[in-house]
């Protein structure tokens, strides 16, 4: 029997011609819009709330990273690329239709200054910038910032509520804690019970501490519940004479 006889064969077959005609069609049509000029990205929009991002700049490397027509673009490259901005903390890119990309843009948030260059996010991770907005400084080890910044938000109000803030925050290798406040005064944490040593400075600041002024030199609050100051050597050699100098603890500071 030949094909054009059975009359399922010829069914077939002239079934899988369309589909192959079919799908040959979209093929080419699929080519013809991912090379086709008539379909070109003319705005790349942004938002977010962008305080410190140069926009200039990012949308020179959106421009430098947008290759081919609105279906041929990589938005993959274009996020990459957006991402390697110092200020960016995270970006989601979107296509637009008919020749719009929207740029989403989260921008880092700087806590701190490192002593050793950059500045500390909001999560304790150090990056290459700068700001011109006033903030503490921090030095000490990188894997440590992260905890520097959580001491940082835990203490903030505690300070607050003596109209005192945060110049900078120390820690050394072995993870001893140095304060230094906006007046100057230099507050010696220790190791451990940091919470609990600095509300005892608090709680002495104004009737035993604040009256001696730029005299403070430091606070030693390393102590199981006392306190050693240091004061200069003018204010101190004054203080013996007139008998008033602060009750220093007989017994030696705790182990940080």
């Amino acid at each position: 029997m030949r094909l054009w006889d059975d009359a399922k064969a010829l069914r077939r077959v002239t079934l899988w011609l369309y589909t192959l005609v079919v799908v040959c069609l979209c093929v080419a049509g699929f080519k013809w819009l991912w090379e086709s000029p008539y379909f070109p990205i003319k705005k790349v929009h942004f938002y977010g709330q962008l305080d410190e991002t140069d926009q200039v700049k990012l949308a020179e490397m959106a421009q430098g990273n947008i290759s081919g027509n609105f279906f041929k673009a990589d938005m993959n490259v274009l996020k990459q690329a957006l991402a390697k901005d110092p200020w960016v903390e995270s970006v989601k890119v979107q296509r637009m239709w008919p020749d719009t990309v929207n740029v989403f843009v989260v921008e880092r948030q700087a806590q701190a200054r490192w002593k050793s260059g950059g500045l500390v996010d909001a999560k304790g991770l150090v990056f290459a910038a700068q700001t011109q907005k006033p903030l503490p400084e921090f030095s000490g080890p990188k894997y440590m910032m992260p905890k520097a910044v959580a001491f940082q938000n835990a203490i903030t109000p505690m300070l607050k509520q003596q109209q005192m803030n945060i110049k900078q925050i120390d820690v050394s290798e072995r993870g001893a804690w140095t304060l230094v406040l906006n007046n100057g005064v230099v507050l010696k944490l220790g190791r451990r019970d940091l919470q609990e040593r600095l509300q005892r400075f608090l709680t002495y600041w104004h009737r035993d501490l604040a009256p001696l002024g730029n005299n403070l030199v430091y606070v030693d609050l390393r102590y199981h519940d006392g306190f050693a100051i240091r004061q200069n050597a003018v204010a101190a050699a004054k203080a013996k004479e007139q008998q008033s100098s602060e009750q220093m603890p007989t017994a030696l500071p705790e182990t940080e």
